[in-house]
């Protein structure tokens, strides 16, 4: 295919060429060739804060629910952290305000699908 076609006219001459040189091939080594050991002991040197919307705390379904599944408790748990970062649990009743996953999977075990 010509550099042409690849790029609408009016196209800056630098794009262009570079729209025409071969794709890169994708990275797939996740260190990017660094080796790191992460130290997982002891008390972490800094405190993990996450501050956010629905996303920070675990929002599912309509509700505040999975607070464990927070992408901040995911991150503390991947820097070992697990055990050490605290968070709200909503379990009880299926979250606050209301899960709207729950209440389906609840109607149809009583009604059917």
């Amino acid at each position: 295919m010509a550099t042409d076609e690849l790029v609408p006219p009016g196209t800056p001459a630098a794009v262009a060429a570079r729209a025409a040189q071969p794709v890169r091939a994708p990275v797939t080594d996740p260190t990017v060739g660094i080796d790191v050991v992460p130290e997982r002991r002891g008390e972490p040197p800094h405190r993990l804060v996450a501050v956010g919307d629905s996303l920070s705390q675990g929002f599912q379904s309509g509700a505040v629910f999975t607070t464990d599944l927070s992408y901040a408790a995911v991150v503390a748990s991947e820097l070992g952290w697990g055990g050490q970062f605290r968070h709200p649990s909503y379990a009880g009743r299926g979250g606050l305000p209301f899960n709207l996953g729950l209440l389906a999977r609840d109607l149809e075990e009583r009604y059917g699908a």
